[in-house]
């Protein structure tokens, strides 16, 4: 691996067409390199958005005139909203409720109570199946808001929003912030809320109003969010964040290469925030301590990633350095696994590299930094290496781009596939 520096570009663009009437929103996952879980408490994180997506297509329902169809590819899964139900949820609804005046403004709406019995209407049926009901109430939000903000007193137009994401699900990568924000483009470009977009381009105003809706969608996925990942698929790049601030824009020199390693253990982000949380209220001192110093390895980042003057060899041994302290003090936090530490021995023993876990820990995904792009027999390698522990590894690249609105699509999704009708 060479050492030469290059700037950050944008996505490709994905290569096959779709109808010209079909809407399509792509929206990347991220990968938060420091500062999880202290970023829960309002300390500083550094994240980068990954040139991997979720996509949400949107296709008038011609053949059934009396329904909305949610299909999830990944999950294949979907369910058929009646649409004279929707609209009687709907009539003892009002925008005021939700303090969506100017929402192209605001970071946070309300979730009045008439709006959360609408939505358990439509999903009550769900309750055994806790990944789809999540996901469907979060839809469910985006399209009563959508419809609400629309206020269009003609009928519903029936349509199939088909959801395919290739973003593993539950290991840190953005999954479901992806998912939010895929699906609130779509369906607010469907009802026209996202006014003046000129060659599939969307301005801040759009960006805004999208990070608004999703953030509030994903509170239905998870609880006690950081908003991290919805700005990353919202905005791309690299940022580091405070909670309840606006992200500030990091200027990296480098395009960053990773491997993401999946655990393949499966962990709730929920789960792992409240095992925090719980620590917390027993040694208030100690944790926050520990945050504290997470803090400082974030600060110590920022400055490197924007450096042009280092190589990036030297960048990536800097940022690695600083990865191994911030693992062992998530460790400290409690949110470590046994296979992510297997993961780190293996890469160390095998690379000489240092690998960190991302997102909630308790399983999920670890990553390591590379200097430049690897070669196909080093790509194999590692993946055979690591495929012997029960990890799947994948390459990626950080990416400029946030969500956008595409003509074309990959050759792998939305395929015909047997789902399962609830």
């Amino acid at each position: 691996m060479d050492g030469s520096r290059k700037s950050v570009s944008a996505n490709e663009e994905p290569d096959i067409s779709t109808n010209e009437n079909d809407i399509i929103a792509a929206a990347p996952g991220k990968i938060i390199l420091f500062g999880e879980h202290a970023v829960v408490y309002k300390k500083k994180a550094v994240a980068c958005a990954l040139d991997i997506h979720c996509y949400s297509k949107i296709v008038r329902n011609s053949r059934d005139p009396l329904h909305i169809q949610l299909k999830f590819r990944n999950l294949k899964f979907y369910k058929s909203f009646n649409l004279q139900q929707i609209n009687e949820s709907l009539k003892a609804l009002n925008i005021r409720n939700f303090g969506f005046e100017c929402v192209n403004q605001k970071e946070q709406i309300t979730h009045p109570k008439e709006l959360q019995l609408a939505i358990h209407k439509f999903t009550h049926d769900l309750e055994d199946q806790q990944m789809n009901a999540k996901g469907t109430k979060a839809f469910l939000f985006i399209l009563f808001c959508g419809i609400l903000l629309a206020q269009d007193d003609g009928p519903l137009v029936p349509f199939v929003i088909d959801v395919h994401s290739d973003i593993p699900e539950c290991a840190g990568l953005g999954s479901s912030a992806a998912f939010c924000v895929s699906v609130t483009t779509a369906i607010f470009k469907h009802f026209n809320l996202l006014e003046n977009v000129q060659n599939n381009c969307l301005n801040d105003g759009h960006l805004q109003t999208i990070k608004t809706i999703a953030h509030c969608a994903e509170e239905y996925i998870h609880d006690n969010s950081s908003g991290i990942d919805i700005v990353l698929s919202t905005y791309g790049g690299f940022i580091s964040y405070v909670k309840e601030h606006k992200p500030t824009p990091i200027n990296c020199k480098n395009i960053l290469q990773l491997v993401v390693i999946n655990s393949n253990v499966s962990r709730s982000t929920s789960k792992m925030v409240e095992i925090v949380r719980k620590k917390r209220e027993s040694s208030e001192m100690v944790i926050d301590s520990i945050f504290n110093c997470i803090q400082h390895i974030t600060e110590q980042a920022i400055p490197i990633l924007e450096s042009s003057l280092m190589s990036a060899e030297e960048e990536v041994q800097k940022l690695s350095e600083l990865c191994r302290i911030n693992h062992d003090l998530l460790n400290a936090l409690g949110v470590g696994h046994k296979k992510l530490e297997e993961i780190r021995s293996v890469v160390l023993e095998q690379f000489q590299m240092h690998a960190k876990m991302s997102g909630a820990g308790g399983g999920g995904s670890s990553f390591i930094l590379l200097p430049s792009p690897p070669s196909a027999i080093q790509i194999n390698f590692t993946k055979d290496i690591l495929k012997q522990i029960g990890c799947t590894a994948h390459f990626f690249k950080a990416t400029m781009s946030g969500v956008k609105l595409v003509n074309r699509h990959p050759p792998h999704i939305f395929k015909d596939q047997q789902l399962t009708a609830i």
